[in-house]
């Protein structure tokens, strides 16, 4: 019994510190994300603008390589 009272009561320091590390290890983790998240929503901007700039352009010019409504009509005219 000896051996317990030479012991130093716990003062919650290793606790402490284990939930700083914790924390650290969060914050370290949700920057990540955020830079992440950012990165893939500027790209998915980017594809998206180009495909709407693409889209706009075949429907001025009237004609599209993939079809379109122009050529839809057009085939329709041709066909009956």
């Amino acid at each position: 019994m000896s051996d317990s009272a030479d012991r130093p009561k716990p003062d919650g320091s290793a606790f402490k510190a284990h939930m700083e590390e914790v924390s650290a290890r969060n914050d370290a983790a949700r920057k990540t994300g955020r830079k992440e998240r950012e990165e893939r929503e500027r790209s998915q901007s980017v594809s998206r603008y180009a495909d709407d700039a693409r889209q706009s352009a075949d429907l001025r010019s009237g004609h599209s390589k993939r079809g379109g409504a122009a050529s839809l009509i057009r085939e329709k005219k041709k066909k009956g």
